[in-house]
């Protein structure tokens, strides 16, 4: 049986109208952002809870149950998937998506080519380092190197969503505090998205090259540089079912 409540629009639902409004894309591909229903998504955002989406229960727990009993971790050996991906919906405009975070994992700094996000925790704590491209230098063999202004902080259920946008803090690393975490993303346009039909728009994974440093009087701006790299191998994701109010079958 679904969770939440009956005979009403249940808060996942109305983010789903809220993001149809928000986030649009014409017949000859072009896509649209609307700035103020924008707003009113980011605050409907904030309030979401893991009860919402029916997450009441840890998926790590769970794992860590089973990886006990039947010894999956033995000499180093992990059986699952640091990360496990839930999807709520795929649309052509904008995705909706749940990330857990199992103990000791971490999602590698990745870019969102072109998009606007909204990300908000819904268990546990998450380390999030985002990152806001201001320059691009040539880097000895690496190419191309990025360089970024670094934002750290812990984020928690309780706090508000975190956004991002084609410009600022479009690219971010994640890892669980302590124990596992859950976070939930809106995504425009998604990831299966193309630019005038010509390619998929992909996610590119990216490394610090160089240590941190200082900038201003106070050294409050900290800069990195950066550098594609390759899917770490000890990164990989499983996925778990849905249990939420459907989406797929909403109508605007």
């Amino acid at each position: 049986m679904p969770c939440g409540p009956v005979n009403m629009l249940s808060r996942i639902e109305n983010l789903w109208r809220l993001s149809t409004v928000t986030f649009q894309k014409s017949p000859n591909g072009v896509y649209a952002f609307n700035d103020e229903s924008f707003a009113s998504l980011k605050n409907e955002m904030d309030r979401v809870t893991a009860a919402d989406v029916c997450l009441e229960e840890s998926l790590s727990e769970r794992r860590h149950a089973l990886e006990t009993k039947t010894g999956a971790n033995r000499g180093g050996y992990r059986a699952n998937a640091p990360v496990t991906f839930i999807d709520l919906y795929s649309g052509p405009s904008f995705s909706i998506c749940i990330f857990v975070l199992h103990k000791g994992s971490v999602m590698p700094i990745h870019d969102h080519p072109s998009m606007h996000g909204i990300l908000k925790v819904l268990t546990g704590e998450v380390k999030l380092d985002s990152y806001t491209v201001i320059n691009q230098e040539p880097c000895q063999n690496h190419g191309t190197s990025l360089i970024a202004e670094k934002t750290s902080t812990i984020v928690r259920a309780s706090d508000p969503a975190c956004v991002l946008t084609p410009k600022e803090k479009n690219l971010h690393a994640l890892s669980p505090v302590s124990g596992s975490a859950a976070f939930m993303d809106i995504l425009s346009p998604p990831y299966c998205s193309r630019f005038s039909n010509v390619q998929p728009n992909p996610c590119n994974f990216y490394k610090e090259a160089s240590h941190a440093y200082s900038e201003g009087n106070d050294g409050s701006k900290v800069l990195v540089r950066l550098v594609r790299t390759q899917l770490p191998k000890d990164y990989w994701c499983d996925t778990a079912v849905y249990k939420g109010p459907v989406l797929s079958d909403l109508k605007f």
